[in-house]
Parts: structure tokens; C-alpha cells; sequence
């Protein structure tokens, strides 16, 4: 997914690139070297210079971030690289998108419109409702396919 958001600050490096960021990764291979620095959650990170490498099994919302990795299924370790030129602040993504937690609508209330899906790296124009799960919880629930549920979802402000 190409960006077109002002860059605010430019100067993203291996120091600053995780501090309320959003970025497209692109799934690469793994260095052949040990990491420069592991997460409290696991995740592994190579300093290449011009862009970061990241070997996880979590992506969408890490840490204050969105990380979007097209294409990635929950729970799969996968490297992926970004250039430090592409992460964005998140105030910048916050201009266009909001989060909406599912705990703060009624049962039933339906939000139709534009949604960032963060693990599949696209924005669709779809429907979303507020469901239970068993535990109680409320969940956002994906009309048109009720076994995708999460807990909140980066919806398009209308500009």
C-alpha cells in the first residue's frame, strides 16, 4: 500500500522508528547475522542502514503502532523489512483515520465505511456491527463475514 501522508519528520532511524509509528513491512529473508536488538515480546530487529528488518509473529497494532504486513496470518513468524524513509507518525495517520474500540458502541450499532485492515495492508469500503462474544466482550464483527472479529478498527474520517 503506497502512503501519500506528510511526512512530519523525515528522520526516522533504528533509534526512533518504533515510537508511534505506522508502516508498510514487505516480507524478506532473514539475516544471516544475530539480531541488534530483541523485544520484550520477542520480536527480533536488524539494523540495515537505510531500513529496519523485523522477525515476528505479531503485526497490525505493536507498542502505539500500526505495522501493516499485507498478507500475513496471525500467529506466523515472518521477516519483513521497511525503509526508514516509509514509517509515518502516527499524529499524520491520525488526521485521516480513528480508532473505533468496539467497548465504547452499543450491541448492534453498525459502522459503515471506509476501514484500514492493518494485517492485510488495504482499505476497504465494508460494514462492521457490535457482537459478544461468550465471555462478554464486545467485538467488532465484519458483516460480510461474521468469523472475522476484532477489538477496534481505523476507520476513515470523511474529509
Amino acid at each position: 500500500m503506497k502512503n501519500n501522508f506528510e511526512k512530519k519528520n523525515p528522520e526516522f532511524n533504528f533509534d526512533n522508528f518504533f515510537t508511534n509509528t505506522y508502516v508498510s513491512w514487505k516480507a524478506c529473508e532473514t539475516p544471516d547475522r544475530p539480531e541488534d536488538f530483541i523485544s520484550s515480546g520477542g520480536s527480533k530487529y536488524w539494523n540495515m542502514g537505510d531500513h529496519v528488518i523485523r522477525q515476528s509473529d505479531h503485526w497490525g497494532f505493536v507498542q502505539g503502532c500500526t505495522w501493516v504486513l499485507p498478507g500475513n496470518k496471525k500467529e506466523e513468524l515472518v521477516s519483513a523489512k521497511a525503509d526508514f524513509a516509509d514509517f509515518i507518525p502516527k499524529e499524520e495517520m491520525e488526521k485521516l483515520f480513528e480508532e473505533a474500540e468496539a467497548s465504547k458502541y452499543e450491541l448492534g450499532e453498525v459502522f459503515s465505511g471506509k476501514i484500514l485492515f492493518p494485517m492485510k495492508g488495504v482499505i476497504e469500503q465494508t460494514s462492521f456491527k457490535v457482537v459478544s462474544t461468550k465471555a462478554g466482550k464486545k467485538m467488532w464483527e465484519n458483516v460480510a463475514n461474521s468469523n472475522h472479529k476484532v477489538e477496534k478498527i481505523l476507520v476513515q474520517k470523511e474529509q
